[in-house]
C-alpha cells in the first residue's frame, strides 16, 4: 500500500510541473497517471523547475539498487550525479560517498538536495558519513557539502527530512531516531541541535561548527 501511495503522489506532482515531456498526459489534465514503479521503497522524491524527477533508496538492505537516482523517460532510473557516489560498503570512506541517503530535495533556486543520516540498517551512524549536500542542477555535480559531527547527529539519530528556506539560507532537518530539529545556517555552516528529547523548547541548544566542503569531481 505504501509503494501504491508514492506512486500516486508521483504522478500527480508530475502531472503539475510546467515543461514535463509532452508525451505525458495533457498539462490541464489533473488526473493521476503511473509515472515510475520500482519493488523497492523509495523515500525521497522531488521535482526541479523542468520536470526532472529524483528519488532516493535508503541503505535498509545491503542491496538497494542506487542511493540517489534520475527518473528516465522509458521509467528506469539512473544513479545521480554519477554511479561512483552511489557505491558505498561498510569500511569505505563515509565522506565520499552515500551511505544510507534518507531524503531529497528541490528548493525555490532548483537547488537539488541531499540529506543523508548515513545509519544504514538502523545499525547507528557511520562516524563522518551524516551530511547535507547541495546539486548544482544545470551542471549536475554537488558544489557543497555540510558533516555533521556527533554532537549533532549523535550515533542513534536518524536525519529524516529537510526543508530550506532560500531566503534566510536556513536549512531545517527532522531527526526521527533521537527525536529533534537540526538548524542549519548555510552560510555560515553552523548548526544548532533543538528539542533534543524535551517535550518543550529550551535555550540550552547545543551548537556545532559543521565541515563544508566540496566533494571532488569524477
Amino acid at each position: 500500500m505504501r509503494q501504491f501511495w508514492m506512486i500516486l503522489v508521483a504522478g500527480f506532482v508530475v502531472s503539475a510541473v510546467p515543461g514535463y515531456a509532452t508525451d505525458h498526459a495533457d498539462r490541464n489534465d489533473n488526473r493521476l497517471s503511473e509515472v515510475a514503479v520500482n519493488s523497492r521503497q523509495w523515500t525521497g522524491l522531488a521535482v526541479s523547475g523542468s520536470g526532472r524527477i529524483f528519488v532516493n533508496f535508503p541503505r535498509w538492505s545491503a542491496d538497494v539498487p542506487v542511493s540517489v537516482g534520475e527518473l528516465t523517460g522509458n521509467g528506469g532510473i539512473d544513479p545521480f550525479p554519477n554511479s561512483v557516489l552511489n557505491v558505498w560498503k561498510t569500511g569505505d570512506d563515509p565522506r565520499e560517498a552515500f551511505v544510507c541517503v534518507q531524503s531529497v530535495y528541490v528548493d525555490r533556486e532548483d537547488h537539488l538536495w541531499i540529506l543523508d543520516p548515513a545509519n544504514p540498517l538502523f545499525g547507528g551512524v557511520v562516524e563522518g558519513g551524516a551530511k547535507l549536500m547541495r546539486v548544482d542542477l544545470k551542471k549536475n555535480e554537488i558544489e557543497a557539502v555540510f558533516g555533521f559531527d556527533a554532537e549533532i547527529a549523535p550515533p542513534a539519530s536518524y536525519l529524516n527530512d529537510v526543508r530550506i528556506d532560500t531566503q534566510t539560507e536556513t536549512a531545517y532537518i527532522t531527526d526521527s531516531g533521537l527525536g529533534a530539529i537540526v538548524v542549519l545556517d548555510i552560510k555560515t555552516g553552523i548548526a544548532r541541535r533543538l528539542l533534543d528529547n524535551l517535550p518543550d523548547r529550551q535555550s540550552n541548544a547545543t551548537t556545532s561548527q559543521v565541515r563544508r566542503r566540496r566533494l571532488p569531481r569524477w
